[in-house]
């Protein structure tokens, strides 16, 4: 049955507040969007986009981990905005948005106050503000994570046909968006055999009675279909390549042995046993007071509690272990994590706020949201690449900006020089070959493979390593250090002073050129 209110003045104001809340979240996600350099992995994604463009269709790679629906989208973003940071990263601030809709779509189940609690919070939170100004696939994950639980929730309490297409919907968003929907799905699995289990104990208060299916065979065949069909459609490349199929069940067993190996991925600081990691919670403590707040909510569902509070409340607990439990851990995947939590924090928060307890409630509210905000301005416009703050993770320094804004410059003086020459000598340069796509000539040797003559419109090698390319040199060049993102040692970029004089104005040659020997 429905918790909705049923005073219309009291839905019309949540309505209002749900509007306030939205907007809250567009300004965080929206203003200054493309501020931080591109990440290493937007980089790579922007990447099989611009191969998108020469293919023609996205080749599924199952040793990439990730499925194909965000690249398509990606792709159509960057071809009515152009080729920029800002159109690369807008999709997934729309996805996030969603993410916001779908928490206050669960007011159904929970009530106005905690659909509207659960909204705010993930509105403000540093987790979901930052990774949802990211262009890459987990605020994909969570939303279809939310439309899947949102649809089984709604089939259990009405068997509805909408809750019937939210379940297919999400699960095919899931299975084309990144290879970790396998843990969800063997979550979901448990916690329906793990709350038959509980209700003999202690039954869910109210009764949580199963509504019978109000949906027809053939209404679920072609919605199955549809599924089907896309599934095939974005996994065979537009149906060009059909033995790219396979690989949406070899990715597991690549995938496998990531996980397990952690693939340098592993949080030692946080493991007190082999099976024990709060890394997590760690994150929570550090972030995310409100995720906490839904943790303690989650371990007290056991008691008496509504039905879907119960059942988000053992889903959430078993993607926590889970998640835990596996050794590679990247921190964008809190959110996929989080956001149940957020729903029971909610909850439980509504509770305080209509008993006697509601003062202490409205203090912790306005704390953790006050804390909340802060923290998600502070990494999102101050600190966006300070790798002492465990969110940001393999981040571009905001230092790329010297190599990239010479280069800029140049083109807009002079835009023939697209065609700019270039070599980079480093092992590991992204995202710097998504921001040169456009350039035809620059060219990424192994670091320390030099040819006899050198000499490009531009260079960049390891700072270790500058005499040694500088005796490969015969021109004059400008000389740049930076740092391209942590884990990385520092570089130098060379700028050919004949070409970039304008660039730097009345400096001399770093490197002055060499005369030839007779």
């Amino acid at each position: 049955m429905s918790v909705l209110s049923a005073d219309p003045k009291e839905n019309k104001l949540a309505r209002r507040m749900f509007w306030v809340v939205l907007i809250c979240a567009a300004v965080f996600r929206v203003l200054f969007l493309d501020l931080k350099p591109a990440h290493f992995d937007e980089g790579i994604n922007g990447w099989f986009v611009d191969q998108m463009v020469k293919n023609g269709c996205y080749q599924y790679d199952p040793t990439n981990y990730h499925g194909p629906l965000h690249f398509y989208v990606e792709f159509l973003s960057l071809t009515v905005f152009g080729r920029n940071l800002w159109a690369l990263r807008l999709p997934v601030v729309v996805v996030g948005l969603l993410t916001i809709w779908m928490a206050w779509a669960f007011r159904r189940f929970l009530g106005n106050r905690a659909a509207l609690l659960a909204a705010a919070g993930m509105a403000l939170s540093p987790g979901f503000v930052f990774f949802q100004r990211y262009a890459i696939h987990e605020t994909w994950l969570v939303l279809f994570l939310m439309q899947l639980v949102w649809g089984i929730l709604e089939l259990v309490a009405h068997g509805s046909r909408r809750g019937l297409f939210a379940v297919v919907v999400g699960a095919t968003g899931c299975v084309l968006t990144k290879e970790t929907y396998a843990i969800h799905f063997v979550a979901i699995g448990l916690t329906f055999l793990t709350c038959a289990i509980w209700q003999k104990l202690v039954p869910v208060v109210p009764e949580w009675p199963r509504a019978k299916p109000r949906w027809k065979d053939d209404e679920l065949w072609k919605v199955l279909t549809l599924a089907v069909f896309a599934i095939i459609f974005f996994y065979s490349g537009n149906f060009f390549d059909g033995a790219r199929l396979r690989g949406i069940f070899t990715t597991f067993l690549t995938w496998s042995h990531t996980g397990v190996d952690s693939a340098g991925h592993m949080k030692n600081d946080q493991q007190l046993a082999p099976f024990l990691n709060y890394y997590w919670l760690w994150l929570g403590w550090k972030f995310e007071p409100l995720m906490l707040l839904g943790v303690a909510g989650a371990v007290a569902a056991i008691g008496s509690v509504p039905g879907p509070v119960r059942w988000l409340a053992v889903y959430a607990m078993g993607c926590l272990a889970a998640y835990s439990l596996i050794p590679y851990k990247t921190p964008w995947c809190v959110i996929a994590i989080a956001w149940p939590f957020y729903l029971i924090a909610g909850h439980f928060l509504d509770r305080m706020l209509t008993s006697r307890w509601k003062w202490t409630g409205a203090a912790v509210l306005v704390a953790a949201l006050i804390f909340s905000s802060a923290r998600a301005i502070e990494l999102n416009f101050r600190r966006f690449d300070d790798d002492r703050l465990p969110y940001i993770y393999v981040q571009t320094y905001r230092d790329v900006n010297q190599v990239l804004d010479p280069i800029r410059e140049l083109i807009k003086r002079d835009p023939e020089k697209i065609n700019l020459r270039g070599r980079v000598h480093l092992d590991s340069y992204y995202p710097l070959p998504w921001y040169w796509g456009d350039f035809t000539q620059i060219y990424y040797p192994k670091s320390g493979v030099y040819q006899e003559d050198e000499d490009s419109d531009f260079l960049i090698c390891d700072s270790s390593r500058v005499r040694e390319l500088a005796a490969h040199l015969s021109e004059g060049y400008f000389l740049v250090p930076f740092r391209l993102r942590s884990g990385q040692d520092p570089c130098t970029a060379f700028f050919n002073a004949s070409v970039f004089d304008e660039e730097f104005p009345g400096k001399a040659p770093d490197l002055p050129a060499r005369i030839p020997e007779k």
